[in-house]
C-alpha cells in the first residue's frame, strides 16, 4: 500500500468508524485516523464539505488521483486499492 495515503475522518463513538478502522488494520493497510472530537479535526472535515464519519480520503501517490469515500463501502475501498496491487484485499 506505499503507492496510497490513507486519511480517515472519524470518532470513537460511530460503529462504522470502528469497523472501518478494523478492515484496514485486518488487510495491514496504514492510515491516519483524524478524530472529529478534535475541534481542529472537525474543522478540516467541514472544509472538505463534509460533517459525518467515516470519511476516507485515499490519495493514489503515483497518479495524484484522490478518492472520497464516505460511509464503509468495503466493495468500493476494494476497488480503489486494489488496481495496482498484486494480492487481494480480504472480504470481510
Amino acid at each position: 500500500m506505499e503507492n496510497y495515503k490513507i486519511v480517515l475522518y472519524s470518532k470513537e463513538s460511530c460503529l462504522y468508524c470502528i469497523q472501518l478502522k478494523s478492515w484496514l488494520k485486518r488487510n495491514s493497510i496504514e492510515f491516519t485516523e483524524k478524530n472529529i472530537q478534535e475541534k481542529s479535526n472537525f474543522d478540516e472535515l467541514v472544509s472538505l464539505g463534509y460533517d459525518s464519519v467515516p470519511l476516507i480520503i485515499i490519495s493514489n501517490l503515483t497518479t495524484v488521483e484522490k478518492t472520497i469515500i464516505l460511509g464503509f463501502n468495503k466493495s468500493k475501498l476494494k476497488k480503489v486499492l486494489n488496481t495496482h496491487e498484486n494480492e487481494p484485499l480480504l472480504i470481510n
